[in-house]
């Protein structure tokens, strides 16, 4: 859609805005054109107030509007009136369709490919040799009778539906239920699902790289060999998921909800897991290189054989009682509280461990060569058979702490 209130000149030149952001046109008088994105004129008009024009879901003229084989392919019409219209063989792939009036439109030949449809009314429409392959809808939606979408090759997003191996990637669904879905090996990829609610699916296989999961909820979900990779999941809910060898690399896992998630072998290199919350959490053999854990809570989970290398921790990093059994930390600066922890055939070598809390941890043949252990509070730590060459213990607290040597420390 074009607008402008100057001298008559080329229309091309004309200010522009896109149909979904005409609330930014202006308060004032002028002549507009409506055009695609192929730059053909659709309808030209005036009004005394183009915003006031303009407001609200549609503007009157696109009522019973002659758009035949117009190209408004990813268009966003949300909301707009397109009753009776002529759209007989238009382009829509890709367009938001959500909550349009189709009533008794005419859309034979017409190609609605990868369209949003959900709370659309398609009432009386003809459909006659419409394309609605990997178009998608809700239980709102209305289509005209007899008309069977799912056969069309239009998916139907509800809870519980079965979308095996669907192709929604780049689709909108934005809060959408789709509790207890099956979404196995389901592309998803740069979807938006903010918001959605998809508790006890079944995602394995499934493909969400770059999507948008931020504030989700995915409690008790399987999401085995998912690919996650670069999505956004900060403040989603992942309470007892099963992420069973993902690929979680460079996600944002920031303000997550991982409790008692299971994490095992998952590939988690350079994700964001601040303030993430992985207490009890299975992170065994898991690939955490360069991954960001400040303000994370670890408490009680296991990271046995994890590889942490390089991985960024601060004071309020919290290991209580964590499983950190033959991890690689080498060269790695530690922070937090790491009280009671596991350390037993952990590498860390060249790791900066000062003015630590490792009070009753157990470090039990671990690898501390070359260490800093400055200031560390090491009271009734087990350092029995470990390998302390090198390392600086100046300042440390050993009141109870057993030796490499199996002697206690007085």
């Amino acid at each position: 859609m074009l607008s402008s209130h100057v001298e008559v000149m080329e229309w091309t030149s004309w200010s522009n805005v896109k149909f979904n952001e005409r609330h930014l046109l202006p308060s004032c008088s002028g002549i507009y054109v409506i055009a695609d994105i192929n730059q053909c004129v659709w309808y030209v008009g005036q009004a005394a107030n183009l915003k006031n024009r303009w407001a609200g879901r549609s503007h009157h003229k696109l009522e019973k509007a002659t758009l035949k084989k117009a190209n408004l392919s990813g268009a966003y019409m949300h909301e707009a009136n397109l009753s009776e219209a002529n759209l007989n063989g238009a382009n829509f792939s890709g367009a938001d369709l959500k909550q349009v009036n189709l009533m008794r439109v005419d859309l034979s030949h017409a190609d609605l490919s990868k369209v949003n449809l959900m709370n659309a009314n398609l009432e009386g429409a003809n459909l006659e040799n419409t394309n609605l392959l990997h178009s998608y809808y809700d239980s709102a939606t209305i289509f005209p009778t007899g008309f069977n979408a799912a056969q069309a090759g239009a998916y139907l997003i509800a809870p519980g539906a079965s979308l095996q191996n669907a192709n929604l990637a780049g689709a909108n669904l934005y809060k959408v239920n789709l509790t207890e879905a099956d979404l196995q090996g389901v592309n998803l990829n740069s979807a938006n699902m903010e918001g959605a609610d998809l508790s006890e699916s079944k995602l394995n296989g499934a493909n969400l790289s770059k999507a948008i999961l931020n504030n989700a909820r995915l409690l008790q979900s399987n999401l085995v060999q998912i690919n996650l990779s670069e999505a956004n999941l900060n403040g989603a809910d992942l309470t007892t998921a099963n992420l069973c060898e993902a690929n979680l690399s460079k996600t944002n896992l920031s303000s997550t909800k991982l409790v008692a998630a299971n994490l095992s072998k998952t590939n988690m290199s350079h994700a964001i897991l601040e303030s993430a919350n992985l207490r009890a959490a299975d992170l065994k053999g898991s690939n955490l290189i360069h991954v960001n854990l400040k303000f994370a809570n670890l408490i009680a989970a296991d990271l046995s054989k994890a590889n942490l290398k390089n991985a960024k921790f601060d004071g309020y990093t919290k290991l209580n009682d964590a499983n950190l059994a033959g991890v690689n930390l080498v060269g790695v600066t530690l922070r937090g509280d790491f009280s009671g922890a596991n350390f037993n055939e952990t590498n860390l070598c060249g790791a900066d461990l000062s003015s630590l809390n490792l009070s009753g941890t157990s470090l039990i043949s671990s690898e501390l060569r070359g260490a800093n252990l400055t200031n560390a509070n090491l009271i009734q730590a087990n350092l029995k058979d470990a390998n302390l060459t090198g390392a600086n213990l100046d300042g440390a607290k050993l009141t109870g702490t057993i030796m490499p040597d199996g002697t206690t420390h007085e």
